[in-house]
């Protein structure tokens, strides 16, 4: 009882997000930590949207409850508003990031930034209805054309009308000022299960044909990412022909892998654990012992930065800390299974 009321896990570590619930605030930002694949996933979609790399149509993949949709959530606000919380939290991690990034999503010879268009695929639900959900789902100022267009979107079911219409959407948005328009995709995975559990109802190549649309989409500003839990080829189970297809759609993703290091994880669990208490004495000498035999570096981190979060992960004792991701990842679990146990 005395622990309940000395300590706290902070609550945004304690659900899993939803995309499409939480988006209309930022509020679910709270706590947000800018980790090493956050650094990461950002820096590959700037270099994608810039046109350094000819890749405008991305994969986000990781394991259940390893934060991806709480990325999403990010991303869409730092597309929804070029001077909100999401930018403060990035420019107070990495502020040179922060400036890369927002030249590219936000460039100064555009009127709006990127149109951020989210949808969570749902099972039994077409490509088409999936997009004309992302688009249906734009907060901000709409092309009084995308309106009519989506209505068309939704009821189209040959692929070449798909992505005519997917492009005529794209060039709206641009032509309304927008620098273009990023669909977000949550759950993606749900395409290729659909795609698989019944063929006749979903054409799948109608996803390879917008990847390659956007990979070309300088001049429209198309731009697509799907969020995943596993490879697309392994949506396909023990069916050899259609891992096959599935892996050739992959092959028009650019691919970003999402999986927190040990090290981020021990910044997690430090963000996640508020207490009223210090670390005791004895406890300060287990830490020091635990610097001097090199924890710190089993686990990617400097001895400072070590302590630093051991001392704010009280009263976690200090090797539990550093073994704690460590324990989970070999009993094929993640971050969520971590605070899950705090």
């Amino acid at each position: 009882q005395g622990m309940k009321q000395s300590l706290s896990i902070t609550r945004r570590f304690l659900r899993s997000v939803n995309l499409v619930r939480d988006r209309q605030s930022d509020s679910g930002l709270a706590g947000y930590v800018i980790t090493a694949s956050v650094r990461q996933a950002l820096a590959r979609l700037g270099q994608g949207l810039s046109g350094s790399r000819n890749e405008r149509a991305f994969t986000l993949t990781g394991p259940y409850g390893s934060g991806k949709s709480s990325f999403a959530l990010f991303l869409f606000h730092l597309l929804r508003n070029q001077s909100g919380y999401a930018w403060d939290l990035l420019r107070k991690a990495d502020p040179r990031l922060a400036n890369e990034f927002h030249a590219v999503v936000w460039p100064k010879r555009f009127a709006e930034g990127y149109a951020c268009l989210v949808a969570t695929a749902a099972s039994r639900q077409s490509v088409p209805e999936l997009l004309a959900d992302a688009v249906d789902s734009h907060s901000g100022k709409t092309p009084r054309s995308v309106i009519a267009l989506s209505s068309q979107l939704r009821a189209a079911r040959d692929a070449r009308d798909v992505l005519r219409l997917v492009e005529d959407i794209a060039k709206a948005f641009r032509k309304a000022g927008y620098a273009g328009v990023l669909f977000l995709v949550d759950e993606f995975g749900r395409v290729f299960e659909n795609a698989r559990l019944r063929p006749s109802e979903t054409d799948v190549s109608v996803v390879q044909d917008l990847a390659e649309a956007a990979s070309r989409g300088g001049e429209t500003g198309l731009a697509l990412m799907g969020v995943l839990h596993q490879g697309v080829g392994d949506y396909a189970a023990s069916d050899p022909s259609l891992r096959r297809e599935f892996s050739k759609i992959e092959g028009r993703f650019d691919p970003i892998g999402f999986a927190e290091t040990t090290a981020s994880q021990i910044q997690l669990i430090a963000s996640a654990i508020h207490s009223r208490d210090s670390l005791p004495v004895d406890d300060g000498r287990i830490l020091k012992n635990a610097v001097h035999i090199g924890v710190p570096r089993q686990v990617g981190l400097s001895d400072d930065e070590f302590v630093k979060y051991a001392r704010a992960s009280y009263p976690l004792h200090p090797l539990a800390l550093a073994a704690l991701p460590v324990l989970f990842r070999r009993l094929g679990q993640n971050e969520r299974s971590v605070f899950s146990y705090l």
